[in-house]
């Protein structure tokens, strides 16, 4: 038997009897809740939002340009100015960065909705802009990039349609506002004249 364990065993009964010390360790072989909070225990800098928003810019930029099969993540770093190890600690593969990426683009997008002009003719001309602002040709070259990988990755194809598909719908329903809307304004005036 080694020194610090004989040495453990023979101060165990005194440290027991400290009723301070049983209150945080609790009976022998359980642990009693500390009274102290639990903070997060992250150690150095936070996150910086302005290195996130540059790898994602990258990797938009190297999907439009090389395609999802030439994007790798130590370009991704070099282009973001920062070092791969920053975008590792950030997601685990190019799969991840990829879907995060088309996640976030996809929040920026929701954002852009027609507004309301109050005339047919306005609604449509902003429901237009609203569309050229939303499909520029870095994101059209990202999405023809993204059909051919899209076949064998399932988590990416899933991303990039539920993606689509509630743009789609978010765009439907300010088109179907705005054309309920101009339905209604032209009732009234229909009934106005009548």
């Amino acid at each position: 038997m080694s020194l610090g364990v004989a040495w453990q065993r023979s101060h165990r009964p005194y440290v027991r009897s400290i009723p301070y010390v049983r209150s945080i360790c609790g009976p022998r072989g359980t642990a009693a809740k500390s009274p102290l909070p639990k903070l997060k225990s992250r150690v150095g800098r936070p996150r910086d939002d302005q290195v996130d928003q540059l790898i994602h810019d990258a990797t938009l930029a190297l999907l439009a340009e090389v395609g999802y099969e030439g994007v790798t993540l130590a370009e991704v770093a070099r282009r973001a100015s920062t070092v791969p190890s920053t975008v590792y600690r950030r997601y685990d593969n190019l799969q991840a960065l990829v879907r995060a990426t088309l996640r976030r683009e996809f929040a920026v997008l929701f954002e852009t909705r027609p507004e309301d002009t109050g005339s047919l003719r306005g609604d449509l001309i902003a429901f237009a802009r609203a569309i050229t602002e939303v499909l520029t040709p870095q994101r059209a070259a990202v999405t023809a990039g993204l059909l051919l990988p899209m076949q064998r990755d399932a988590a990416l194809a899933s991303t990039l349609s539920d993606g689509l598909s509630a743009l789609g719908e978010n765009i439907g329903t300010a088109s179907s506002h705005e054309l309920s809307t101009a339905r209604n304004s032209t009732h009234g005036l229909r009934a106005a004249t009548s």
